[in-house]
């Protein structure tokens, strides 16, 4: 899963697809409790995808919290 972010991710950062990340929220929002959090945040600093990894987190965390 975590690999499956990573790569939706670097879509979403550095090809401009715009629309990954809906996909990266939903896979994030539905396998929250299974995630390797901080393998995914290792690998996102390793593909320069940090800032925008942490603001999909923070965008879920969020609508986790409403629910």
């Amino acid at each position: 899963m975590e690999d499956l972010i990573i790569d939706r991710l670097n879509a979403y950062v550095h090809w401009n697809s715009l629309d990954e990340a809906n996909w990266i929220k939903e896979l994030m929002l539905i396998n929250n409790d299974k995630i390797d959090w901080g393998y995914i945040e290792k690998r996102s600093n390793e593909e320069k995808t940090n800032k925008e990894f942490l603001k999909l987190k923070a965008e879920i965390k969020n609508a986790k919290d409403k629910l």
